[in-house]
């Protein structure tokens, strides 16, 4: 899938209100590996994405929180203050494992159902693209019974290959 959103701030407030950006390249670098097809029938040419899913997801809820966490304390912004998280819709257990990593983190009990809108359950990961579709739904058609007005507050996150995550915090 392919999908972007172009951000910018204005006069009135919008935009970009802090961030976060942390990779790690040592050994996490290599839990995405471009490999030949493990099928005795396919061609011996084709590389194919293969992942150590079980590492991903324990690296994501080690790291992930914390550069959400990150993300809201550059911009001076409490958790309590944010009305939507949209998160990467690689692993709906993994996305619902950092959320309530997150609030605990604030030690706060997570209303995830609320406040984290989900596309994976029916439009899969489409890698990067989950976000800004995701953000383009909820914006244009209420989507699950989400939505943002001008002023709310939205944290985004995502998580990918090297493995390089990155946050940050949006005002409407």
């Amino acid at each position: 899938g392919a999908a972007c959103f172009a951000l910018r701030p204005s006069e009135h407030g919008e935009g970009i209100m802090g961030y976060a950006a942390v990779s790690y390249t040592k050994d996490e670098a290599y839990y995405l590996k471009s490999l030949p097809s493990v099928n005795p029938a396919g061609d011996p040419n084709e590389r194919l994405i293969r992942m150590k899913g079980r590492k991903i997801y324990e690296f994501a809820l080690k790291h992930v929180p914390d550069a959400m966490k990150a993300a809201l304390d550059h911009a001076g912004v409490h958790l309590k203050d944010v009305k939507k998280i949209f998160m990467h819709q690689a692993n709906a257990k993994l996305d619902h494992g950092v959320g309530e990593r997150l609030y605990k983190l604030y030690g706060m009990e997570a209303d995830l159902d609320a406040v984290m809108p989900m596309s994976i359950q029916w439009m899969g990961n489409s890698s990067v693209a989950t976000v800004p579709t995701l953000l383009d739904r909820v914006r244009h058609e209420q989507y699950q019974g989400h939505e943002v007005q001008p002023g709310d507050i939205a944290l985004f996150a995502s998580v990918g290959a090297g493995m390089n995550i990155n946050a940050f915090v949006y005002r409407f």
